[in-house]
């Protein structure tokens, strides 16, 4: 599309695509999903497939730093649907896990940082949570359990009980022949899989920084007008943070699912 720029990368060309199909689903402050519903669902699957096991990938995913921000911005847009933004979680702990970079803020600790500073590592794990809840992984699974009689009676009746007035208009939104066609059990599997693998790495990346360059976050500088005693108390809040989101981190981290 001529509108969108001169040649680029088909990778770059995507996520733009995926940014143009946000916007349009709003007009006038007005949500309009039905015509959109599907197609940030098709381009973050293509991400994920693309980035799975692939470094060249998500090396060349975030050669852009704008990309990086945009799914910031996705993971924490309350006025998503919970799976775009569990989806986009997943494209973010990729850029982690598949991170073979040596560049400064782009290998896998700046990530990891990044997601720690924008977002909060306990808030970005309940991405994953709250996806995995939602009416069309739940659907899906209630499915495949249907037919394979695994699943109680009982069980059934707890997921069924468990879906909120919220869950239900989402999977209003997410009702469509093509969406449904394209999240198949492969696919949900391969989430699943990498969920387990993002955690995993995270809190690994997290607990063990990088010796070789010292990274600082801009909270640790004493500001200018900033006393001795505020600082050091401004310091100690940072720690205790910091420590609050590994021990999160750390309890968070699931056996791994089983395919």
């Amino acid at each position: 599309m001529q509108s969108l720029g001169a040649p680029e990368p088909l990778m770059h060309r995507m996520v733009k695509y995926l940014a143009v199909a946000s916007s349009m689903k709003f007009h006038d402050g007005k949500s309009s999903t039905s015509g959109n519903s599907y197609v940030q669902a098709i381009i973050l699957k293509l991400l994920i497939t693309w980035l799975a096991d692939c470094p060249s990938a998500v090396h060349c995913f975030l050669d852009a730093r704008p990309h990086l921000t945009y799914l910031l911005e996705l993971v924490s847009n309350s006025s998503e649907t919970v799976c775009i933004r569990g989806f986009a979680a997943v494209v973010l702990g990729e850029c982690v896990i598949y991170n073979k970079s040596t560049d400064r803020g782009k290998d896998a600790f700046a990530i990891v940082d990044t997601i720690s500073q924008k977002i909060g590592l306990s808030s970005y794990f309940l991405k994953f949570d709250e996806m995995q809840k939602s009416s069309i992984f739940s659907s899906l699974e209630s499915s495949l359990t249907h037919r394979s009689f695994a699943r109680s009676s009982a069980a059934s009746m707890a997921d069924i009980e468990d879906v909120d007035g919220n869950d239900l208009s989402e999977k209003k939104n997410l009702d469509h022949p093509i969406l449904s066609s394209i999240l198949d059990s492969n696919f949900m599997n391969l989430v699943k899989s990498l969920e387990a693998d993002i955690r995993e790495q995270i809190v690994e990346v997290y607990s063990r920084p990088k010796m070789k360059v010292a990274v600082v976050p801009a909270e640790l500088e004493q500001r200018s007008g900033e006393s001795d005693a505020e600082y050091i108390k401004r310091l100690k809040v940072f720690v205790e943070k910091q420590c609050s989101e590994i021990q999160v981190s750390l309890e968070s981290v699931p056996f791994r699912y089983s395919t």
